[in-house]
């Protein structure tokens, strides 16, 4: 019988995975964090806990709807749903449908906070 990996240990104990940006502690870059979380790899590229990779759908649940989870704030957010606040960022790529490797890479072409947009690429602070 193998041993679990700590990311297999936490699922078992707790049915969410959580993860942050843990800003100001490090640059606010979510998708830098999913990326990380899906490649452990180090600053060197070295394999580190390469068991405990996890998808990008498992990433991408981890940072919106595990740190909702974890904060006690999932009712009112983490998920796109009717009665949440709508925060959520529009990307350029979908991280799911690109290689790992560039879900880091991933530009932000808009943020919306409670359903507002609070920035967006072109500056103006309006989508057209």
């Amino acid at each position: 019988m193998s041993t679990p990996s700590r990311s297999e240990a936490a699922t078992c104990a707790s049915p969410v995975t959580t993860r942050s940006s843990d800003r100001p502690v490090v640059a606010g870059a979510p998708l830098l964090g999913v990326h990380d979380t899906m490649k452990r790899l180090t600053a060197n590229d070295v394999p580190f806990n390469h068991n405990e990779r996890i998808s990008a759908h498992e990433a991408l649940r981890a940072y919106t709807y595990g740190s909702a989870y974890a904060s006690h704030a999932e009712a009112a957010k983490g998920m796109i749903e009717p009665g949440k606040l709508a925060d959520f960022a529009l990307l350029a790529d979908d991280p799911t449908a690109v290689s790992t490797a560039h879900i880091g890479a991933i530009t932000v072409l808009a943020t919306f906070v409670a359903g507002s947009c609070t920035y967006n690429i072109t500056g103006s602070g309006q989508l057209s």
